[in-house]
């Protein structure tokens, strides 16, 4: 089958990529309409492939989406702590004799302050969703692409060493298809 469809339009011809026949194949050169489709109709498929651009196209797609519950939590830790700040009152030690000497000040929390209080934790609450909804699609997606440039799934688990495990993945994410990574895909009994 091949990767991408050449179609005539208007004397000019341009390579739009079509969708496979069979889902376990990559898309190559995939839309991010149809990347972020197939991401969720894959969400549990770890055998397979996954081309860079379905890959790549969902990162962009989940770190811009990742933004709004940060914002949200940021804009709440803002306001908190801004009406803290206003907020501090004086510690005084009393020495039983009528003096008192001042300690210094404290300050409320950060979320005693309810709007703030309200907006962190519909922060967090979206992040959490955010989360749950995609780490197991991500997960299989990772593993996929992982096979797309012929490296194990397991690989993924790269990611939790500290400092550099991340950048190990994102090197191996990064790398072009190869043809070899074929024998990741499910061969089906004939």
């Amino acid at each position: 089958m091949s990767e991408l469809d050449s179609r005539t339009l208007t004397g000019v011809r341009s390579t739009i990529p079509t969708e496979p026949s069979d889902i376990t194949e990559p898309l190559y050169g995939a839309r991010i309409g149809q990347a972020i489709s197939r991401f969720f109709r894959k969400y549990t498929a770890f055998h397979g492939r996954a081309s860079r651009s379905e890959f790549w196209w969902v990162a962009l797609a989940h770190a811009v989406l990742s933004l709004v519950p940060y914002v949200v939590l940021g804009i709440g830790v803002i306001v908190g702590a801004s009406w803290a700040a206003n907020n501090k009152q004086a510690e005084y030690y009393d020495y039983g004799n009528g003096t008192k000497s001042l300690m210094g000040y404290t300050q409320p929390g950060v979320i005693e302050y309810p709007p703030a209080a309200i907006l962190i934790i519909i922060g967090v609450a979206l992040a959490a969703l955010l989360f749950l909804a995609t780490v197991v699609p991500f997960l299989s997606l990772t593993w996929r692409r992982l096979h797309d440039a012929n490296f194990p799934g397991p690989f993924f688990f790269f990611a939790v060493i500290p400092f550099i495990g991340s950048l190990i993945l994102l090197i191996l994410a990064a790398q072009p298809s190869k043809d070899a990574g074929r024998r990741f895909d499910r061969q089906l009994n004939r």
